[in-house]
């Protein structure tokens, strides 16, 4: 799936401290955002969401 993730987002993400692109190593996805875009499989997708939840859920 392709999720567009805009540079005014990518920069009130930075200025919350989180890296998307490191947020994603983190999850164990070898990918990057590039030009606004990031190609995840259905699995990579739920694994940066529940990654996305840990520092929120505890």
């Amino acid at each position: 799936m392709k999720i567009m993730v805009s540079e005014q987002f990518q920069c009130f993400m930075a200025s919350l401290g989180v890296d998307l692109n490191s947020l994603l190593e983190a999850a164990g996805i070898n990918k990057v955002v590039w030009q606004e875009q990031l190609m995840l499989s259905d699995v990579e997708y739920w694994q940066l969401n529940e990654r996305i939840r840990q520092p929120i859920d505890g």
